[in-house]
């Protein structure tokens, strides 16, 4: 009876022992995780940077235009060259 206790309370910390290894374990793969991702994010922010200062369209004389509003004002075009493009159709076809 004795000896089945003592197998037991012995199975029984192995398993708590067991277990607070794999708990460690899981924090220091979720801390890894935590700088692979801060890390990533930092990369993007960069890059995001990057790409915003050199996206920028030169123009004569000192300005300069961001690629954001050129590409406004190019769909604005390419919508107008549309419904001219249709309108013409239409004309030719009445």
């Amino acid at each position: 009876m004795q000896e089945a206790k003592l197998t037991a309370f012995a199975e029984a910390q192995q398993a708590k022992q067991t277990q607070a290894l794999r708990a460690q374990e899981m924090k220091e793969e979720l801390h890894a995780a935590k700088l692979r991702q801060a890390e990533a994010r930092a990369n993007y922010a960069e890059l995001e940077d990057y790409m915003k200062r050199t996206m920028e369209a030169p123009m004569p004389g000192e300005g300069r235009v961001d690629i954001e509003q050129i590409h406004q004002v190019m769909l604005a075009a390419i919508r107008i060259a549309n419904a001219q493009e249709r309108a013409n159709k239409q004309q030719t076809a009445a």
